[in-house]
């Protein structure tokens, strides 16, 4: 459960405003499907799945409200409906001194969620996140009426979609496709040379990097 994404799809403006924003935001209409009828992965959804996890592990650390925000829609017609997403940006400079910019604060996002996927290989010394520990429960792919995949009315989900799913996702992250580890290359470009490093030294890299 990721509010930065519930709280843009649930947010009551019509799906030609939510369309309209996401391909604003994510780049296409298809980031965003109608409630109860759902389509197949896009790579729009990929990138709407990157901002909402990375905006979910940023509140968590700036012990904000991921409840509340983040704040890219408006109820407001004259704004053309749209929010503004470097509020958090805003809240952070004004509290503490330390002026960053809305990608400054996204960048500091994905070197946490980055630091927290170092943690767990290291943790369960693997480097086969994709098999081992990016599984999906099997309660996704079932619905007692029988109903089939993208049939609306339904939130079963399609077994080879959800593998297309992740592909786009590691891609969208630049993790490798094969195990879903980060690269050394993706530890660096974030900060974490010396994460890389070690999990190098503890062949926890994935291979090529």
């Amino acid at each position: 459960m990721c509010h930065s994404h519930v709280n843009f799809i649930r947010n009551g403006l019509p799906l030609s405003v939510q369309k309209r924003l996401a391909t604003e935001i994510w780049g296409s209409p298809d980031a965003v499907d109608a409630a109860g009828a759902y389509t197949p992965m896009h790579s729009s959804k990929a990138r709407m799945a990157k901002w909402s996890v990375l905006r979910k592990e940023l509140h968590d650390s700036l012990s904000l409200c991921n409840w509340m925000g983040p704040w890219i829609a408006s109820p407001l017609k004259e704004r053309g409906y749209r929010g503004d997403d470097s509020i958090e940006s805003m809240l952070y400079s004004l509290a503490t001194g330390d002026r960053k910019s809305r990608q400054e604060l996204d960048q500091v996002a994905e070197r946490i969620f980055l630091l927290h996927r170092a943690l767990t290989i290291r943790d369960m010394k693997t480097r086969e996140m994709r098999l081992r520990h990016d599984l999906m429960p099997e309660w996704v792919f079932e619905d007692p009426s029988g109903k089939a995949p993208f049939s609306k009315g339904t939130t079963r989900m399609d077994q080879k979609d959800i593998q297309v799913a992740i592909d786009m996702f590691y891609e969208e992250m630049g993790w490798d496709r094969a195990t879903g580890a980060p690269t050394a290359k993706g530890y660096q470009k974030v900060g974490l040379g010396n994460v890389a490093a070690e999990l190098g030294r503890r062949n926890l890299l994935p291979d090529a990097t």
